[in-house]
């Protein structure tokens, strides 16, 4: 299955296609309403997809994936990853192995996410994360 990945983000470099080369970046969180992802998936990683700019930089394979859900907490974002509260330490390790440079950086990405869904009456933001190493969290 291709997974796709942005080279930019509100203007800036996003320097995931590196990251997933050097293995800093070693996992994705995407919405999957319908449950595709799952261990033993083959992963196409390209940028430009559905573009004429497509390219595929990497081939790998799904070795788990796990349930996170965000919400906006009345400080900051709450983060669960297979109903496991995450705390401000373990929120940064997922930034961090996201291929977030900073923790602001991961919510500059998620927050308008979150805001979004929960505008739309939704009590947070159901997303999957998908492991390409034996990390789980």
């Amino acid at each position: 299955m291709i997974l796709g990945f942005r080279t930019t983000h509100k203007g800036r470099p996003t320097g995931f296609v590196e990251k997933i080369n050097s293995g800093q970046k070693i996992h994705t969180l995407r919405e999957d309403k319908n449950q595709r992802w799952r261990a033993g998936r083959h992963i196409e990683f390209a940028t430009g997809v559905r573009t004429k700019q497509y390219s595929q930089f990497k081939n790998d394979t799904c070795k788990s994936t796990q349930r996170v859900f965000m919400s906006m907490g009345q400080v900051r974002l709450e983060i669960s990853i297979d109903d496991t509260y995450l705390y401000p330490p373990d929120i940064k390790e997922l930034a961090i192995n996201d291929g977030f440079d900073t923790v602001e950086d991961f919510y500059n990405w998620f927050v308008p996410l979150v805001q979004e869904a929960e505008k739309d009456g939704k009590h947070g933001l159901p997303l999957r994360l998908i492991h390409w190493t034996d990390k789980r969290y």
